[in-house]
């Protein structure tokens, strides 16, 4: 008997955390517009689209710059489980590539890379919040450099809050 409890906890416990997955994977998706009212940054597109699809603990966002009649666009990939991902993507000067991880921390997203900018290194740690009605999406990056901390009164994350578009 005590067997078969045991059994039915087991199994009790994977579905409700499937379900709980389940809910954040069909939350994030969609296309989210940035709102720069809302926001602790500017953007220097007039426009900028972000289109997030989700499979398993697959993670693309097709970041999309849009300035007058020309479009950028960027695609990251991010795995959830923490296993590490490589993103190259061209930069102003430069092709840049970024390594990091990605995990679920309860219902928010937490991605955490290093880069190197001549002997100066950044730590960016972005942590992704959906709201409770699920129409807004929050990226707050904290940066922190070998000479301390940087951003908005060098302790307060950067903030870019984002629009769902229905």
């Amino acid at each position: 008997m005590r067997f078969w409890c045991i059994i039915f906890l087991i199994v009790f416990a994977a579905s409700v955390s499937g379900q709980d997955d389940t809910d954040k994977i069909e939350g994030n998706s969609g296309t989210w517009v940035f709102n720069s009212r809302k926001s602790t940054v500017r953007e220097l597109s007039d426009k900028v689209v972000w289109t997030i699809s989700m499979a398993g603990n697959e993670i693309a966002v097709k970041k999309s710059y849009i300035t007058k009649n020309e479009e950028t666009n960027h695609t990251l990939r991010l795995q959830s489980d923490n296993s590490g991902e490589t993103n190259v993507f061209q930069g102003v000067r430069e092709t840049q590539t970024t390594i990091s991880k990605t995990r679920w921390d309860k219902r928010s997203l937490v991605r955490k890379y290093n880069t190197r900018a001549n002997e100066l290194l950044i730590e960016t740690i972005e942590k992704y919040d959906l709201s409770k009605d699920g129409n807004t999406l929050t990226v707050e990056m904290t940066i922190r450099t070998n000479s301390g901390s940087i951003g908005p009164n060098s302790r307060v994350p950067v903030k870019r809050v984002f629009d769902r578009e229905l």
